[in-house]
């Protein structure tokens, strides 16, 4: 279907000669935003368009105030909602003040180098540096048969787990532990 390039022109002239875009939208039987369609699609917009009636001014003081506080101090502050300051801060050219973002602390984060071994904890035994692998994925500690944690326990806490060595020994391979990794690189 072909534009109405009459339609248009009619909307340009009663734009040009000062009505509103409600005030066209009603006389021509289409929406508000239909008229500023056909006007944005005419070109007939000027740059500093007439502000609305409704359009809060920017309030004495606010450039000052806006690099200190955050949109919502600014809010409270003013009594305005969020966008009508967003506009304001675009129209001024400001950023208002951001809060400080929480930092998220992992167990340990991805591309870290690997911490040195604990000589207390580590005692150089394959179920130890299975432990030492599965650390990847969840803490893993010495505990006792409940899994408590105890210096020199017989058991291992993977997780919420309690296992025994050799099931920690399984368990880091079936994640992909090699315990004889260091062998062939010792041959290479």
């Amino acid at each position: 279907m072909k534009r109405d390039r009459t339609r248009r022109d009619r909307i340009v002239a009663m734009y040009q000669a000062g009505a509103t875009a409600n005030e066209i939208a009603e006389k021509e039987g289409i929406s508000a935003a239909g008229v500023r369609k056909s006007l944005t699609y005419a070109c007939a917009l000027p740059a500093d368009r007439r502000p609305s009636p409704n359009k809060v001014e920017t309030p004495k003081g606010f450039a000052e105030i806006v690099p200190l506080l955050t949109i919502e101090q600014l809010e409270e502050r003013f009594g305005l909602k969020r966008g009508v300051i967003y506009r304001m801060c675009r129209e001024n050219g400001l950023l208002p003040a951001r809060k400080p973002m929480k930092r998220r602390v992992s167990y340990r984060p991805w591309g870290a180098p690997p911490k040195a071994l604990d000589p207390v904890n580590h005692d150089g035994s394959r179920a130890a540096l299975a432990a030492e692998f599965l650390r990847r994925w969840a803490p893993v500690y010495r505990c006792d048969a409940e899994g408590h944690q105890l210096q020199d326990g017989f058991f291992w806490r993977h997780g919420r787990q309690v296992r025994t060595d050799d099931e920690l020994i399984e368990r880091a391979t079936a994640k992909g532990w090699n315990p004889d990794a260091w062998r062939e690189v010792r041959a290479a």
